[in-house]
C-alpha cells in the first residue's frame, strides 16, 4: 500500500496487484436508506419544444431573404465604389472625358482622341518671343538651349503652334538666367522623329543663350500714327496695316494676325454665317476703294463655341482665307500677345474702324482711329447692359476727354498697344453704346483666348484641309 494513499482507498501498483486496505467496517444496524429533505422541489423533466412546420418554412424564408439582401447591398456598394474609382482621374482629362496620365502629355504620342494632349506643347513668352516647350516629367515650361538649334526646327515648331508652312519663321538667341534648366537638342536624330522627342533635359546651357522664335513678321509698321492725340480721326494708309474690312450683308472689322487668319467678333459673323458671302479687304483706308478690288474669299468661319448672344460672352471668332495675303508695307499682321505680357489699366491703346462717327447707323467712309486708355476691370461693370458683372473674357477701354470715341459699327475691330517696339493685339471690339463721351467700349480679351485661337489655327492649318470650301464652324 502506498504511503501516500488515503485510508480506505484501493490503488493499483505497477504490478497490477491489489493492495489490501483496512478491513471493512461492520454494516450499520439501522436502515441503509437515509431520507434527505429537498430545499426546492425538483424541476419537472423538460421535453424539447416542437416547432410547427409553418414556422420552419418562415424561418428558412427570412434567412434566405436576409442573405440575398446582404448580397444585393454588397453588389450595389461594389458598383458604386467601382463607378467612383473609375470616375477619378489621376492625370489630365481629354475633352471626351478620357483620362490620360500626366506623363503622356506632350510626349510626342497622341493619346486623346481629339489630339489635345499634343496641341499646346509650344509657346512664346514675353516681348522677346522666348521659345518654351512643355515637359511632362517636371510639369514645367522650359527654354531651349540655342546649341544645335536649326531653322528647320523653328519652322516645325511654328507649324506645331498653328502657323502655315508658308510662314517664314525667324529664330534668334537671348541670354537668360534660369534655375529650371533647359532643353537640349539631341544629336544624330532622324529628321522624321517627332520634334517633341528631339530634346533632353539639361541643367545648364554652355552658350548661356536660349532660342527666340517669331513665326510671322508681325507688329511693325512703316507709317506713323496720323493724329497722335485723336484729334484727326482719319487714318493714314499703312498706319494701321493690320486692320481688315470685312463685308457681306453687314460690314465689320477684323485684325490680320497671319497671311491666312483674321480675328473678329463672333457677333459679327453670326449675322451672316455663310463664308462665301464674305469678302476681306486689307490695306484700305476708305470704303470706296473696295470698288477697285475683288477682296479675298473666306473658306472657314470659326466662332467661339461658347458665344452667348444675350450676354456677349466669348465674343471672338476667326476667319480663314482661301489664299494668303501678300504682305506689303500697307498689309502686315499685328502680333498675338505672348504669354507673360501683362497689360495693366492706364495703358495707352489704339482702336480703329469704319463705324459711325455720330449716333447714326451710317458707317464712316474713312478708316477712323482713336487713342484710348485701358481701364480698370471694374469699369466693365458700369457699362450699359453688363448687369454689373465683370468677366475675365472682356477688357474695357475709353478716353473721357477725347474728341473721338469708338462707335457702333466698329464691331470686330482691333485694340492694339505698343510694347518694346512691337504692336500687340489685346482686344477685338465687342460692342459699344454709340459715341457718347465718357462711356467706354468693351473688347474681347485676346490674351484670355490665346489658347483657343492657337487651337483653331492648328485644327484648320493648311489649305489641303479645305477641299470643301465654305464650311461654317460654330461649335
Amino acid at each position: 500500500m502506498s504511503a501516500n494513499s488515503e485510508p480506505g482507498v484501493v490503488s493499483v501498483n505497477d504490478g497490477s496487484e491489489e493492495e489490501e486496505g483496512p478491513p471493512p467496517a461492520d454494516p450499520p444496524a439501522g436502515p441503509q436508506y437515509v431520507h434527505q429533505v429537498a430545499l426546492y422541489p425538483p424541476s419537472p423533466p423538460q421535453t424539447p419544444a416542437t416547432i410547427p412546420p409553418n414556422g420552419r418554412r418562415n424561418c428558412r424564408k427570412w434567412t434566405v431573404t436576409a442573405v440575398v439582401s446582404a448580397l444585393l447591398l454588397l453588389l450595389v456598394a461594389g458598383v458604386l465604389l467601382g463607378y467612383y474609382l473609375s470616375s477619378m482621374c489621376f492625370g489630365v482629362r481629354c475633352r471626351d472625358d478620357l483620362c490620360v496620365l500626366q506623363s503622356q502629355w506632350c510626349d510626342g504620342v497622341t493619346d486623346c482622341p481629339g489630339g489635345e494632349d499634343e496641341t499646346m506643347c509650344f509657346r512664346l513668352f514675353g516681348s522677346g518671343f522666348l521659345l518654351q516647350i512643355y515637359r511632362s516629367e517636371d510639369r514645367s515650361w522650359k527654354p531651349v538651349c540655342s546649341e544645335g538649334w536649326t531653322t528647320n526646327l523653328g519652322q516645325t515648331a511654328c507649324q506645331r503652334m498653328g502657323y502655315s508652312v508658308y510662314t517664314s519663321a525667324q529664330s534668334g538667341q537671348m541670354r537668360i538666367n534660369t534655375s529650371n534648366g533647359y532643353l537640349q537638342v539631341k544629336t544624330g536624330s532622324s529628321p522624321d522623329t517627332n520634334i517633341l522627342k528631339l530634346f533632353i533635359n539639361s541643367n545648364n546651357c554652355s552658350s548661356g543663350s536660349a532660342v527666340t522664335l517669331q513665326c510671322v513678321d508681325c507688329g511693325t509698321r512703316e507709317t506713323p500714327t496720323s493724329s497722335g492725340a485723336g484729334n484727326e480721326p482719319p487714318a493714314s494708309l499703312g498706319a494701321w496695316c493690320w486692320h481688315a474690312l470685312l463685308t457681306s450683308s453687314v460690314n465689320c472689322s477684323g485684325t490680320i494676325i497671319s497671311p491666312y487668319w483674321i480675328v473678329t467678333a463672333a457677333s459679327c459673323v453670326q449675322k451672316d454665317s455663310n463664308p462665301q458671302s464674305w469678302k476681306v479687304f486689307a490695306g484700305v483706308v476708305n470704303t470706296w476703294s473696295t470698288a477697285f478690288h475683288d477682296g479675298l474669299q473666306v473658306s472657314h468661319i470659326l466662332a467661339h463655341e461658347a458665344f452667348q448672344t444675350n450676354t456677349g460672352r466669348n465674343n471672338i471668332a476667326l476667319m480663314r482665307l482661301t489664299k494668303p495675303l501678300v504682305m506689303t508695307s500697307n498689309i502686315r499682321p499685328a502680333c498675338l500677345p505672348n504669354v507673360g505680357l501683362d497689360f495693366k489699366a492706364s495703358r495707352k491703346c489704339w482702336t480703329t474702324g469704319f463705324g459711325s462717327t455720330e449716333l447714326t447707323n451710317v458707317g464712316s467712309e474713312f478708316l477712323m482711329e482713336a487713342e484710348v486708355t485701358l481701364l480698370d476691370p471694374a469699369a466693365c461693370r458700369d457699362l450699359p447692359g453688363s448687369d454689373g458683372a465683370y468677366t475675365r473674357d472682356t477688357v474695357c477701354a475709353g478716353n473721357p476727354g477725347a474728341v473721338v470715341q469708338p462707335c457702333e459699327g466698329d464691331l470686330g475691330g482691333p485694340l492694339v498697344t505698343e510694347e518694346d517696339s512691337v504692336w500687340w493685339l489685346i482686344g477685338d471690339r465687342s460692342w459699344a453704346h454709340g459715341c457718347v463721351s465718357g462711356v467706354p467700349a468693351a473688347y474681347g480679351n485676346v490674351p484670355f483666348y490665346l489658347e483657343w485661337l492657337y487651337e483653331q489655327m492648328q485644327k484648320y492649318q493648311d489649305e489641303e484641309q479645305y477641299k470643301d470650301e465654305g464650311q461654317y464652324v460654330f461649335e
